[in-house]
Order: structure tokens, then C-alpha cells, then sequence
């Protein structure tokens, strides 16, 4: 046993470390030194480990057992848990956080009892673990972390049948430290402030903050506020020892700016964290006119001052705006920098409310734009419907390498527009930041841009044609089989042909192939004559165009009949034999008779037997109980 003086400990402990680093003060440390006897390495049931009954730090032992320098928590046989508690200690600094660090083992040679530890009359601090080590393995060090410490805290420590492991229930334990962080109490943030930017209102934006308090006296609080507080919040928060997690809230009520302040306290230390954020009116953010007349078609060059009525521009940060310019003398263009300006930029230029077509066209929006004193920053391409709802981000453009003056030539903009029949406004957005204080940080870009068009194009229908209007497979003995094949040409088509056959006999049917390459192919179709009918089926086939529902459909009838197939009568176990004067019956049956050109010669029920008189010479068919033979009478 090894007991500790706490004053002497932290004492000692300070002088050895630098000044302000935070170290751990042992308020308790039992290393089993007094136990001298039993093995933790050998089968307790043959080294006749004797009961410890604890000591000073160690109380109310069950089932603890001696294991030189070590102890056996739990019975040698396997068959009971073991359990112990420790005297009470004041756990009540460092805001009730403390740790239980244990050398452990398992008490089986592959297996281990659960280890539970837990503070007495607090059900809901249980932890517990499963040692990886076993009784040859070297020891493992395992820590157990608690809050809710207080100036007289009672530890529990037991074992748990472990079901995984052959219901095993013991845990070598071979030292046990109880102990507290020390050092001066701070509280930090990981930021300064937190912008929450544009949200709209009645909108939630999520911003989380870490907050770090060490060596605490009291807990952590928090309030927002100032004249924003209503609309910010803690929606949540997550502690985990040091480090405390908060979940912030902003949800304006209506458009314009908001600030509060985030006030966190222990004890007396305090931190303020400034909160920003900005409402915007969902309904509407970019101030689009739902009520304005669309214009059939969108073509502007700039060269007109004023623009193309219904332009429009529109800046959300800064004074920086998009304006028609002159570079190097050229044609006019549309033109924005933020290089110079010391601001963040966000700027939107707007065109007029446009038709675009539907579903039977191509549509593309076309632009010519020129980049240069390029740090970053970004030009977006977006598009609106009537009310202001952004339907699509249709492109993004981010420098990625810094880039000195203009670029000599236009880049070609050419971006695919859903043809959708949807009224639309189209958005040129610049973004940048010329505000920070350090030239590298700084993201600005010059955009110029020229040549605005919206064209449609009449997308083509698909077509699907054959060399066969119907396959006809004429006259198929039945249980024989057919097959025909039929070449399909796609145009137009941008899917995969396929092919099914339906109708009351598609079950008579085989495809070789359910589908064939957009440009067609050939396909065999088998009939199978397995019963007699006259065919009702056809083969169907399907592709998809290049416009939304623009489908094309083939229907090709399947025409044929199946008949019952004539054998000759060769074998002494056929129903009837041809005789000189008829036919004689060799077993009771229902029999018909008739002339090669179909004529009936006689028909009735006959016993096995009879001789049957039949006046005509000639090839017949005699159909027996249905079924038909080939004879010729003579």
C-alpha cells in the first residue's frame, strides 16, 4: 500500500513543472506493494490465492483475492463478481473533473471479466471496459474519466460477467491512482467572433464554437446579449472534459442587420464573443419583379448606353459595382473590380425576365467573359424563376492561379439551360474581398463581360423504323419451333432501343435481345409451338429522345397460326392398324376419319377390337382421342 499526502504531492509536483503548464495531482495511489503472496500469471485455482480484506483506501471488499503485489477482483472458480470501494476523497476541484487510471488484465488466459467503475449513489456515472490484455499479457493502463466530483466522493469498482468470454467474471488489477488536473484556471474560444452572414428570415444558421476551460473552479454559462439577443441562441451544447461545444442558433425575423454578444463565465473569468449576422427577405432576395412582361429573346452586346431595358444591378456588400466600360479602346463591356477598393465586394447584375422554351427545344445561355488581376475571388452564373427562387447555380468560376492584367482574349461561355417553359432571370454575381489588412488574404478578381445571349433550338423527334411492318410466321407445327428476325433503325434516339412482345401469346415468344444500341441492330424472335392458336402478340419497341417525354414507340403485330402436327403410324403400339378392308381398333377409343382433302369418312366410339369397313382408297388421316396419324388404305 502506498499512501499520499495531497498538499506534498501538488507541491512537489508545481516546482518540477514550467510555469503555466497544467499537471495531474494524485489524490489517491494504491499500488498492492503489501501483498506479497498468490501469482497473476498462474491458474487461481491451483496457486490457492488466499481473500484480501483491503486496507485503509481499499473498503468493503467482496470476493478480492491476492495476486502478489496485485489483486484478483472476482472469484478464482469463475463463478462470482468481485467488488470494492474507496474511501471517500475530495473530488471537488477542478469543477468536480477527476480521472481513475488502473493497471488491468483479464483472469483467464483468453479472456476477461467487464470492469465497471462508477461513483457510489450515481447510477448514471457508471463506465465500464473490457480489458484487451489477459493473465500471461503484460499489464494495460486504462483510464476512466468523471465529473460531478464532490468533497466526499465514494468510488465503486467491480466486475461484471463478461457473456463473450465463457461468462468469465474476474480482473487483475495491479495499481489504482485517483487524480485531479491543477494549474491556474483559463477560458478561451477557437474565435474571436462569428459572422453568421445572410440567412433568411425565419430561417436557423448553425455556427459552433469551442470553448476550452481548464483548471476550473465553477462551471461554464452562458447568455446572449445586447440588442440581438432575440434572435440568437445556445441550441446546444456537448462537454467533454475540457472542451465545451456550443451549438449557435441565428434566426432573423426580419431583413437587416443583427448583433449580440455570446457572454461565457466560471467563476470570475468571462469571455465575450461578438455575434453578427444578416435577415434577408426569402421571398425575394435579389429584388426580382414577378410582375414584369418577359421578353422573347435576350441578345445584348453592351454597345447600347443605357442596357437593354430591364438590366438591372444590384450590390449586396461594398461600393464596388458592375458598369459598362471601354477597355484598351474595344467595344463596350460590362465590367467589375474589387482590387483597390478595401472592401468585401458582392455585386449582381441582372438581366430582364426572359421566356425560355420547353420541353422540344435546346436552349443555351452564351457569354464572353475576359479574366484578370486574379488573387481569388468568384464569379457565379445563376438562374431565378419570376418570384426569385433561385432554380440553378449554373456556374462557378474561382481563379486558382494569381494572375497579373487582363486576359488578351474572351473566353466562350457556354452553359446547357433545362428547357422547362419557365420564365427566368439570369445573374451574373461577382464576389470578392479586398478588406483584409494582409495583401495575400486578399481575394479580388476583374471580370469583363460581353455578348449576353439566350437561343432555343427545336430538338428533333426519334424515330424507330423496321424492313418488316408484321412478322408472319405462317403455319408452325405444334412443338416445333421458328424464328424470324426483323432489322431496326434508330434515329434521334439517345437510350437504347428495347424490345418486349406482349399481348395473350407473348409467353409463345423469345427475344435473342431485350435491347439494342440507339443506332439499331437486328433481333431474332422465336415462336415456340406449344399448343395450337392462332397468334395474338406483338412485338413493341421503345427509346427515349433527346427532349424531356420526347419518347418514340414501334409496334410490329405477330401473325401465324400453330397446328397439330401428323405422325405416321409405324410402331405395333400405335391405337389403330390399316387393314385391307379398313381399320381395326386396338383399344377402346373415340374415333374420327378423314380423306387427305378433309372430308369426313366416319366418326364414332369403338371398342377395342373392332374391325371398322371403310369404302375409300387413298391417303386419310384418323384422328384417335384427338390425336392424328397418317395412313394410306388400300
Amino acid at each position: 500500500m502506498k499512501r499520499i499526502t495531497t498538499y506534498w504531492l501538488s507541491l512537489i509536483a508545481l516546482l518540477l513543472l514550467p510555469l503555466g503548464v497544467t499537471a495531474q495531482t494524485v489524490v489517491l495511489e494504491e499500488t498492492f506493494d503489501e501483498i506479497t503472496s498468490g501469482s497473476n500469471t498462474k491458474n487461481p485455482r491451483f496457486a490457492m490465492l488466499s481473500r484480501w480484506q483491503g486496507n485503509e483506501n481499499i473498503l468493503l471488499p467482496k470476493n478480492l483475492y491476492q495476486a502478489d503485489h496485485a489483486i484478483l477482483a472476482g472469484s478464482p472458480s469463475g463463478t462470482s463478481v468481485g467488488s470494492f470501494e474507496l474511501k471517500e476523497l475530495d473530488l471537488s476541484g477542478n469543477a468536480g473533473a477527476f480521472d481513475v487510471t488502473l493497471q488491468i488484465k483479464g483472469s483467464n488466459t483468453d479472456g476477461s471479466g467487464i470492469l465497471k467503475v462508477s461513483i457510489v449513489g450515481n447510477d448514471g456515472s457508471a463506465q465500464e471496459y473490457i480489458p484487451t490484455k489477459y493473465r500471461e499479457d503484460e499489464w494495460e493502463t486504462y483510464t476512466f474519466s468523471f465529473t460531478g466530483g464532490q468533497s466526499a466522493t465514494a468510488i465503486r469498482i467491480e466486475t461484471l460477467n463478461n457473456t463473450d468470454a465463457n461468462n468469465c467474471k474476474g480482473v487483475y488489477i495491479d495499481s489504482l491512482v485517483v487524480s485531479q488536473k491543477q494549474g491556474e484556471p483559463t477560458l478561451v474560444s477557437d474565435v474571436k467572433s462569428v459572422d453568421f452572414r445572410r440567412a433568411n428570415i425565419s430561417y436557423t444558421t448553425i455556427q459552433r464554437v469551442e470553448i476550452t476551460g481548464t483548471n476550473l473552479t465553477a462551471p461554464i454559462n452562458t447568455e446572449i446579449q445586447g440588442s440581438g439577443k432575440d434572435v440568437f441562441k445556445v441550441d446546444e451544447r456537448t462537454d467533454n472534459g475540457d472542451q465545451h461545444t456550443l451549438t449557435l442558433a441565428f434566426t432573423p425575423t426580419a431583413a437587416g442587420k443583427y448583433d449580440a454578444t455570446l457572454h461565457v463565465t466560471s467563476g470570475d473569468l468571462a469571455l465575450d464573443i461578438p455575434l453578427t449576422g444578416v435577415g434577408v427577405d426569402p421571398e425575394n432576395p435579389y429584388g426580382l419583379d414577378p410582375n414584369a412582361t418577359p421578353t422573347e429573346t435576350l441578345s445584348e452586346t453592351f454597345t447600347n448606353d443605357p442596357l437593354l431595358a430591364g438590366w438591372r444591378e444590384i450590390a449586396f456588400e461594398g461600393e464596388v459595382h458592375w458598369q459598362r466600360a471601354m477597355p484598351y479602346d474595344d467595344e463596350p463591356v460590362m465590367s467589375i473590380e474589387a482590387a483597390g477598393s478595401g472592401l468585401k465586394v458582392r455585386s449582381a447584375l441582372i438581366t430582364p425576365l426572359v421566356k425560355v422554351p420547353g420541353s422540344n427545344y435546346k436552349t443555351v445561355l452564351t457569354a464572353d467573359y475576359r479574366v484578370g488581376s486574379a488573387k481569388g475571388g468568384e464569379f457565379l452564373i445563376k438562374r431565378f424563376n419570376k418570384q426569385g427562387k433561385l432554380i440553378s447555380l449554373l456556374k462557378s468560376i474561382i481563379p486558382t492561379e494569381p494572375t497579373d492584367g487582363i486576359a488578351y482574349k474572351s473566353t466562350p461561355l457556354s452553359i446547357p439551360i433545362e428547357s422547362d417553359g419557365k420564365d427566368s432571370y439570369f445573374v451574373f454575381e461577382y464576389v470578392g474581398d479586398d478588406s483584409p489588412e494582409d495583401e495575400a488574404e486578399r481575394k479580388t478578381l476583374t471580370i469583363l463581360l460581353d455578348n449576353v445571349k439566350l437561343s432555343a433550338e427545336e430538338i428533333p423527334a426519334p424515330v424507330i423504323t423496321t424492313d418488316l411492318e408484321q412478322i408472319d410466321f405462317g403455319s408452325v407445327d405444334k412443338d416445333s419451333k421458328l424464328v424470324k428476325a426483323i432489322v431496326v433503325t434508330g434515329e434521334n434516339i439517345t437510350s437504347r432501343i428495347t424490345a418486349e412482345v406482349v399481348g395473350r401469346d407473348k409467353d409463345l415468344f423469345e427475344l435473342d435481345k431485350l435491347g439494342i444500341p440507339a443506332m439499331g441492330g437486328t433481333i431474332q424472335v422465336t415462336l415456340k409451338g406449344t399448343k395450337e392458336t392462332t397468334l395474338e402478340a406483338k412485338l413493341v419497341l421503345t427509346a427515349k429522345g433527346e427532349g424531356i417525354n420526347m419518347n418514340a414507340t414501334k409496334e410490329i403485330p405477330l401473325v401465324g397460326k400453330i397446328v397439330t402436327s401428323t405422325q405416321e403410324i409405324l410402331a405395333e403400339t400405335a391405337p389403330v392398324r390399316f387393314t385391307a378392308e379398313g381399320l381395326t381398333i386396338v383399344y377402346d377409343a373415340t374415333v374420327a376419319l378423314y380423306s387427305a382433302d378433309g372430308r369426313l369418312l366416319l366418326t364414332g366410339s369403338y371398342r377395342a377390337g373392332d374391325n371398322i369397313r371403310v369404302d375409300y382408297t387413298g391417303n386419310v388421316i384418323v384422328y384417335v382421342e384427338g390425336v392424328a396419324y397418317k395412313g394410306t388404305l388400300r
